[in-house]
C-alpha cells in the first residue's frame, strides 16, 4: 500500500447552499447558512496534501477505531461502516477500541498508523476536531493518516459515517464495486453545523460552558445523580453541549471546571430546609444542591427553564439562588390525617434483566422517606433490593427480624419500622401452603407498641399468588383463608387491631376477596373518611440505556375496583381509620409496576 505523510489541515467553515442528503427531518435547514461545507486553508510553509488512499490493490492497512468509554452501540455503527467498506472496496478493515494498553493484545491496545476514527476517540486527530462541536453537529475530515468521522452523540456519529459512505465510498466506488480505490481529498471534507439550538452561547464563571463537566456524589441522594443526568440530557438536546458526566470519588481531587450536584468531595452545600434547594457559582464550580427529591425536581426546573435559557447565557462569580419546593401532594407529605402511618408497596424485585434494580430501589426509598411512615410493608423484596434497605436503615428504619421458612430463607414480604417511635413486641412469618410452590408468597407480621402512648397494633405485609388462571385463583383462595388464620392468632393474643396490606393479585370483586370479607376484614379504601378512587397497577417504565435513566413515567388509569394492591383491617378494636391513598408520584411510576398504598389511622 502506498503511504502518504499528511500534515495538519486547518479547516475553516464557509457557508454554502449545499444541503446534505443525510440530514434528518427537522434538521434540514430551510435557509442557506444553516448548513456549512469546509474549504482547507493551506499552511504557508507546507504544500497541501493531494489525497489519502485507504485501499489499493485490494490491500488495506486501516483500522476502524471506536471510543470504548462511549455508548456501546457505537460499535454497531463501526460494523455497519465496515460492511460498506467491504462492499465498495473489496477490503475489510478490522474494528478495535481506542484503549491503549501497556501490553497490547493482538491488534488491540495500540494506536495504528492508519485509522478511521469513529466519534470522540482518544486519538489526537479526534480531539482536534471535537472542540466547539455540539450535539447535532458532525464532521467528515482527515488528518495525517487518520480519517475522522466525528459526532458527539450516537445519532451524529451515525450521520458522519453515513456521509462518508454516501459521499465518498458510494460515489467513488459505484462504477467499480468491489475493486475501487477510495481517495480522501480536500473535496471530501464535509461539516454540518446545526443552527437552531435554543441557547446560542453560554459563559459560566468566565469560561465557555463546553469546558465544564457535570459531577455528582454516589453517597448523596440518588436524586442528585438523576437530576445531574437529566440536566446533562437537556443541555445536549436544547443547547448542544455534551458535557462529561461522572461520579466524584474522594480520590478524584482535580481542580476542574464543574457543575456539582449534591454534597460531594468537590464541595456542595448540605441543604437542611425541608424541600429546599440552592444554586451557587463560586471559583470554577456551579454548585447545585437540594434537601430531597422534591427540591431536586424544583431546582432542575429552574436550571433548564430560567437560568440556562436564551440566546446568550452568562452566569458570573457570586451568583446565588435558593428556594423551597411545594410538592404536588404537599398536604399528605407535610401533615398526617392520623397518628400512625403505614405504607405497602410491591417494589418489583427485578426478575427481568431489562429493568436494572439499583436506581429503582433508591427512587422508592426516597419516595417512602418523603412520607415518613411508621411501618413499611414490602412485596418482592428480593436480594436485588439491598440498596433500598441500606438507604432506609441509614435514615432511621429498622428491619423486622422475621425468620422465613421458605426454600432460600429469604423474606420477600419484608417489613421495616421506626424504632425511635415503636417498640417491637413480637414478629412472625407464614409461608402460604397453597400448592403453587412459590417461595415469595407469604405474610410477614409484627406487633408494635408506641413508646410514648403505649398504643398497640399489628401490621402485616402480604403477597398472594399471581397467575390469573383457575389454578392461580385456587391458590389465592387458600392464601386468603390462611391469612385469616394468622390474623385471628395475632389479635386473640394481643386484642389489637391488625392492619395488613400488599399485593393481593386480585380485585375487590374476586372470590379470594370474598373470603376475606366473610372473615371480617375491612377495606381501608372503603372505611376511611378521606379516601381516593385509583388503581395501583401500571405498566413498567422503560430503561434508557444511553441516559441510564427510567425516563417516561407511566401512571395507572383505572379506578380502585381494578386494583390488586390493598390495605385491610382485621379486628378494628380501637383503631379509627383516617385516610387511604395510592401514591401517584413520578417515582412510583418509574420505579415499579405498582404504586404504594398508604393509610393513616389513630388508636383511641
Amino acid at each position: 500500500m502506498k503511504k502518504y505523510s499528511i500534515y495538519l489541515i486547518i479547516l475553516t467553515l464557509i457557508l454554502s447552499l449545499f444541503v446534505f442528503a443525510s440530514c434528518t427531518p427537522g434538521e434540514e435547514p430551510e435557509q442557506s447558512g444553516d448548513v456549512q461545507t469546509t474549504e482547507p486553508v493551506v499552511e504557508e510553509t507546507e504544500p497541501a496534501p493531494a489525497e489519502l488512499k485507504f485501499s489499493e490493490n485490494k490491500t488495506c492497512e486501516f483500522y476502524i477505531v471506536y471510543p470504548e468509554d462511549f455508548d456501546a452501540e457505537v460499535k454497531d455503527i463501526a460494523i455497519e461502516l465496515r460492511k460498506h467498506i467491504k462492499k465498495y472496496t473489496g477490503v475489510e478493515p478490522k474494528i478495535v477500541g481506542d484503549r491503549i494498553l501497556d501490553k497490547p493484545i493482538g491488534d488491540s491496545g495500540v494506536e495504528h498508523q492508519y485509522e478511521i476514527l469513529l466519534g470522540p476517540t482518544n486519538r489526537e486527530a479526534s480531539q482536534k476536531v471535537l472542540p466547539g462541536m455540539r450535539s447535532r453537529d458532525y464532521t467528515v475530515t482527515f488528518d495525517g493518516d487518520k480519517i475522522v468521522l466525528m459526532g458527539t452523540t450516537l445519532d451524529t456519529i451515525e450521520k458522519a459515517s453515513d456521509r462518508f459512505i454516501n459521499d465518498v465510498l458510494i460515489k467513488q466506488g459505484k462504477n467499480d464495486q468491489g475493486n475501487a480505490t477510495i481517495v480522501m481529498t480536500e473535496a471530501n471534507i464535509l461539516a454540518y453545523t446545526y443552527k437552531k439550538y435554543s441557547i446560542g452561547s453560554c459563559t459560566l464563571l468566565g469560561s465557555d460552558l463546553s469546558e465544564f463537566r457535570i459531577v455528582y456524589s454516589k453517597s448523596d441522594l440518588y436524586s442528585a445523580e438523576r437530576n445531574a443526568r437529566l440536566f446533562a440530557y437537556e443541555l445536549a438536546r436544547d443547547a448542544g453541549y455534551v458535557l462529561d458526566l461522572a461520579a466524584v470519588t474522594t480520590a478524584d481531587k482535580e481542580n476542574r471546571k464543574e457543575i456539582v450536584f449534591g454534597d460531594t468531595a468537590h464541595g456542595g452545600e448540605k441543604v437542611t430546609t425541608k424541600h429546599g434547594y440552592s444554586i451557587k457559582a463560586s471559583g470554577n464550580k456551579l454548585y447545585v444542591s437540594a434537601e430531597c427529591l422534591e427540591g431536586y425536581r424544583e431546582v432542575l426546573k429552574y436550571l433548564t427553564g430560567t437560568l440556562f435559557k436564551g440566546e446568550t447565557v452568562t452566569i458570573e462569580e457570586g451568583f446565588t439562588h435558593s428556594g423551597v419546593a411545594v410538592p404536588e401532594l404537599a398536604s399528605d407529605i407535610e401533615t398526617r390525617a392520623g397518628e400512625y402511618r403505614v405504607i405497602f408497596n410491591n417494589i418489583y424485585g427485578s426478575h427481568q434483566a431489562e429493568h436494572p434494580a439499583e436506581t429503582r430501589n433508591l427512587m422508592q426509598a426516597e419516595l417512602h422517606l418523603e412520607y415518613m411512615p411508621d411501618v413499611i410493608g414490602l412485596q418482592e423484596s428480593s436480594d436485588k433490593v439491598t440498596s433500598y434497605h441500606t438507604f432506609m436503615k441509614r435514615h432511621g428504619y429498622t428491619g423486622v427480624p422475621s425468620k422465613p421458612n421458605n426454600s432460600n430463607a429469604h423474606d420477600y414480604t419484608a417489613m421495616l419500622y421506626r424504632a425511635d417511635k415503636l417498640e417491637l413486641l413480637e414478629c412472625g412469618y407464614h409461608l402460604y401452603d397453597d400448592g403453587a410452590g412459590d417461595k415469595s408468597k407469604a405474610v410477614t407480621w409484627a406487633v408494635f407498641k408506641d413508646k410514648a402512648t403505649g398504643d398497640v397494633f399489628a401490621v402485616g405485609s402480604t403477597h398472594f399468588y399471581y397467575k390469573g388462571d383457575d389454578a392461580g385463583n385456587a391458590s389465592r383462595l387458600k392464601d386468603a383463608a390462611q391469612l385469616a388464620e394468622v390474623a385471628k392468632k395475632i389479635t386473640s393474643k394481643y386484642n389489637c387491631p391488625f392492619v395488613v396490606g400488599g399485593d393481593y393479585n386480585c380485585n375487590i370483586n374476586s372470590e379470594p376477596f370474598g373470603i376475606l370479607n366473610k372473615e371480617g376484614f375491612l377495606n381501608f379504601q372503603k372505611i376511611s373518611p378521606d379516601t381516593m378512587d385509583s388503581t395501583t397497577h401500571h405498566s413498567y417504565s422503560a430503561y434508557d440505556e444511553t441516559l441510564r435513566l427510567y425516563l417516561v413515567p407511566i401512571a395507572p388509569t383505572n379506578p380502585y375496583n381494578r386494583a390488586i394492591d390493598h390495605a385491610l383491617l382485621y379486628n378494628q378494636s380501637t383503631l379509627a381509620p383516617k385516610m387511604f391513598r395510592v401514591i401517584l408520584d413520578d417515582y412510583s411510576f418509574l420505579s415499579s409496576d405498582h404504586c404504594p398504598v398508604m393509610v393513616d389511622f389513630d388508636i383511641n
